[in-house]
């Protein structure tokens, strides 16, 4: 009774269906040229083919009698044939041999035929299938050569009549198998000849397929493309028409500022229509378009956001209505963008075109590098028209280094996972990223004509940088498919080195006057290296007593604590005589606190001593080397909200290297140490205050005042505890006190520093700032954390306890599960699939790092020996390497928000908060 029900439902849809496609060809028939019909009419059909075909199946499961079947499978290819011919009259149609939909429908034909022949359990079944097949491949045949008839470009019609030949052939195959098949139908060597002659033919047919559905997909594109330029045009002409009846200047102001972010973006976008139009065919050109259609989505979806939030403020009726429609268009244009992007993706990314096309890309950047090198020879090289307005050349050039990095490390482990579609990103990233440097290079080397030596240098090295990229995605694209081979994964890690390596170089060549921290950074990495050296050499015993020398260590720190301030303070500085001031200034303070400290060295009598002064050092070494690192990276995006906090967060990492030494090392009163350290903490609050124009952290307005309010009644015991027990001399209740006092007065300014901020941006005039994709501050913290604990764990002198190392490894696993959902919240927000990838490669790098860990310290825990204590030390290093490359990575320009802009009364609101903060850190560090 099921299986009736099942027949008799079958039957009815079959109705159905061919019913509807009879009123549908009514229907369509007098503009049946539109493609838009042409598409309703091939879904009435391929709707009938599938009921039919369930009919099919249905019968064939009940049992029906022989002759019966064989009557039905005779009256569905009647049906079939009658299909065909639907499809034939809707070929005839003047425009119908411009689109691909009927190849698609024939396309699906044969997909589908050669679906049930293959699993066809009857030799009849598969007899009839195979006449299907071979009916409908004619079909195909016929309209590719139809095509190369009507097309102009030589190459295309060749390789259109070399498919259609192809698949006349394997028709021929096919029809000659099922005739063997048909006189030994029980043959199974027969049937399996008749299965391969069907699949051959759908990969043929899909393959011939391909160029003509990439051909729609691209003009698609373009038309998506052009609206999109087209809307984005009217927008910006509706807002500038806009601003002068705008009663809301901070609006307008960044509204204006996103209308140059998209006018920006459309000059390469349009550019890149041309190119397309005129070289469909060209691989790259296809590419560069995908990939400024990318880049404008954005910019135009927050135009979309600046105008609708302008809009409640226009005065002018008749020109809010103009940028209310025009801004409606272009969020309807940005839509049909997106997802005819998304369907030119499907039929562009493959690994082995995709990595070619990079290839491409990178011999074409090594070409205009040499054309550079040429230019500057004959003194002819000179900045484009336009560069002089826009970012610093040499802030670029560090930028794109930094990016070019990261896009190698993303190829790595893209190779590492042997995802085709991650290594197509990737590699195509590495190249785009190689073009913008060198773009930035050949900035660089115009910005000094006069120096020609100069010039020479560093497109030299950029042509290095760009030599050295070739070579890492060609040994990617050999070694795709062997993730497996260690020897093909270590010629990748010499390759990836080599360009790390070389852009160091390229960095180096920077001109003089364009260095800014460059010789800040060079003096710190030159001193680190003689630490190291110095660790196993004994140095000459100075005259001065250790008292002197100690003391000149304390002002030592004082001097570089205060520049580590002033390296932040100078960071939103536009001036690069402030900036090269400040350089200098750390410069200096760095070197006056090593020399301090090797003088302290020279005092120490014990090895184990002087060897764990110089590790401290070189802790200081490391932090200053990052710091000067952000700071150069914030001259190049001085505004960007996540770069103060991360500044703020490598000037903390500064001091507390700064007192971890001075406390193994510091002949004075454990609590005079605790009360030094508090100083120096809370004087590096003081940036927090200078500038309150961005987030500290994720607070709410009356979250931060709650917490204001708490920190002041701990800072209150705090003082007090101070002071009672400083009366009675109890020394350890006095450091505690202290320790609780330093740690109120910083929870107590960076609340205060967020309130000042959300009270400034909450001003009419103000436009608030929007969010990054990662909290930069929660990773900022649990960074340090990781690498405060993992510094227990490895100290040598003195040894951690196994107490010591349990408490670490608890904090290590807790701040590595906040980075892992760190991670996880980045990839879900990131529109970017590499980024995606990346993002969720790091939180596996981490977690799998953890694990290992833990499982080391549970070794060491139940055996502890100096071999697992090393063991456990590895862990953490391969650990800390994890944390380092995402924390690099995540710091991209591409995850941050954009900062807010604070009107003059914004800032004015703010003044007693920030005053009275001020007063706190200086009151505090007296």
């Amino acid at each position: 009774m099921e299986l009736q029900s099942r027949i008799i439902a079958a039957a009815t849809a079959t109705a159905l269906s061919t019913s509807e496609l009879v009123a549908t060809a009514k229907v369509l028939l007098p503009t049946i040229n539109s493609p838009g019909c042409q598409d309703q009419l091939l879904d009435a059909v391929r709707k009938v083919a599938k009921t039919v075909q369930d009919l099919l199946d249905a019968c064939k499961i009940s049992g029906v009698e022989k002759p019966l079947l064989e009557d039905l499978n005779e009256a569905a290819a009647k049906v079939t044939a009658a299909l065909h011919d639907l499809i034939g009259y809707v070929k005839q149609g003047p425009e119908v041999t411009q689109t691909a939909v009927p190849h698609a429908a024939t396309m699906e034909v044969i997909t589908e035929s050669t679906r049930h022949l293959v699993q066809a359990p009857e030799p009849s079944e598969m007899i009839r299938q195979a006449k299907i097949l071979a009916q409908a491949t004619a079909e195909l045949v016929k309209g590719l050569k139809s095509e190369a008839e009507g097309v102009t470009d030589k190459d295309l019609q060749r390789r259109l009549l070399a498919a259609s030949k192809q698949l006349a052939e394997a028709t021929t195959r096919l029809v000659e198998a099922a005739k063997l098949c048909a006189g030994s139908p029980q043959d199974p060597a027969r049937r399996q000849a008749m299965r391969d002659a069907a699949v051959n033919i759908k990969d043929l047919a899909l393959h011939s397929s391909l160029e003509e559905e990439k051909l729609s997909r691209l003009k698609k594109l373009e038309s998506a493309a052009k609206r999109v330029a087209s809307a984005s045009s009217e927008t910006v002409t509706a807002a500038k028409a806009s601003g002068p009846s705008n009663s809301n200047q901070g609006a307008q102001g960044n509204l204006m500022e996103q209308c140059k972010i998209v006018i920006e973006q459309l000059g390469r976008l349009i550019t890149s229509i041309k190119q397309t139009s005129t070289h469909p065919h060209d691989q790259v050109a296809v590419n560069q378009l995908i990939k400024n259609c990318e880049e404008v989505i954005y910019p135009a979806e927050d135009l979309v956001g600046a105008a609708k939030a302008a809009l409640p403020t226009v005065q002018d009726q008749q020109a809010a209505n103009r940028l209310r429609e025009s801004t409606g268009n272009l969020s309807v244009a940005v839509g049909e963008l997106r997802s005819n992007l998304n369907f030119m993706r499907e039929v562009t990314t493959t690994t082995t075109t995709t990595v070619e096309t990079a290839l491409t890309v990178i011999h074409t950047v090594e070409r205009d590098l040499d054309a550079f090198r040429t230019a500057a020879l004959n003194g002819n090289l000179v900045p484009l028209p336009g560069s002089t307005s826009g970012p610093d050349p040499s802030s670029k050039l560090q930028n794109t280094a930094k990016e070019l990095s990261e896009a190698t490390v993303q190829l790595l482990n893209a190779s590492s996972q042997g995802d085709g579609s991650f290594v197509a990103d990737a590699s195509y990233g590495v190249a785009q990223t190689l073009q913008e440097l060198s773009s930035a290079a050949r900035g660089v080397a115009a910005s000094v004509p006069e120096d020609r030596e100069a010039q020479i240098r560093m497109l030299d090295s950029a042509r290095d940088v760009a030599n050295r990229t070739a070579n890492l995605v060609d040994s990617v694209r050999d070694a795709f498919g062997k993730q497996g081979d260690p020897a093909y994964h270590s010629h990748l890690v010499d390759a990836a080195r080599e360009v790390a390596a070389a852009l160091n170089r390229c960095l180096q060549c920077l001109p003089e006057k364009n260095k800014d921290y460059g010789n800040a950074i060079r003096v710190v990495e030159e001193t680190s290296a003689k630490l190291i050296a110095s660790v196993t050499i004994t140095p000459p015993r100075s005259n001065q007593s250790v008292t002197e020398i100690q003391m000149q260590l304390q002002n030592a720190a004082a001097y570089l604590n205060e520049a580590a301030g002033d390296v932040v303070t100078s960071a939103s500085s536009t001036s690069r005589e402030t900036i090269t001031g400040v350089a200098e200034h750390y410069s200096t303070a760095y070197k006056g606190f090593v020399e301090s400290g090797m003088q302290v060295v020279s005092a120490e009598s014990e090895p184990p001593r002087r060897q764990e002064i110089v590790r401290g050092l070189q802790d200081v070494s490391t932090a200053s080397h990052r710091l000067l690192l952000l700071a150069r990276q914030s001259h190049g995006q001085p505004h960007a909200p996540q770069m103060k906090n991360q500044l703020t967060a490598a000037a903390r990492a500064v001091t507390e290297s700064i007192n971890g030494l001075l406390n193994y090392c510091a002949s004075s009163l454990p609590s005079q140490k605790e009360c030094d350290n508090a100083i120096r903490r809370i004087q590096q609050l003081r940036p927090l205050l200078d500038t309150c124009s961005a987030p500290v952290n994720s607070r709410s307005y009356y979250e931060s005042l709650d917490s204001v309010l708490d920190s002041s009644r701990v800072l209150g015991d705090g003082m007090a505890g101070i002071s009672n027990s400083a009366r009675y001399g109890q020394n350890d209740e006095f450091i505690q006190a202290v320790r609780n006092t330093s740690a109120a007065v910083q929870a107590l300014i960076e609340n205060a520093a967020q309130a000042a901020y959300l009270i400034g941006i909450s001003d009419p005039s103000s436009v608030e700032g929007k969010a990054g994709i990662i909290d930069h501050k929660e990773m900022t913290d649990a960074v340090n954390g990781i690498q405060e604990a993992s510094r227990v764990m490895t100290s040598n002198k003195p040894p951690a306890t196994q107490q010591q190392m349990l408490q670490a490894a608890t904090v290590i696993a807790k701040y590595s599960h906040t980075l892992c959902s760190s991670c996880r919240t980045a990839s879900s927000r990131s529109s970017n699939p590499v980024a995606k990838r990346q993002f969720v490669q790091s939180a596996k790098d981490i977690a799998t790092s953890t694990a290992n860990m833990v499982r080391g310290v549970k070794t060491l825990d139940s055996n502890f020996n100096e071999q697992n204590r090393q063991e456990c030390a590895t862990q953490i290093n391969n650990l800390l390497r994890s944390i380092n490359e995402l924390s690099n990575y995540a710091s991209s320009p591409e995850f941050a928000g954009s900062a807010g802009q604070l009107s003059h009364g914004g800032r004015k609101v703010q003044e007693p908060i920030i005053v009275s903060g001020k007063c706190i850190v200086d009151a505090s560090s007296r």
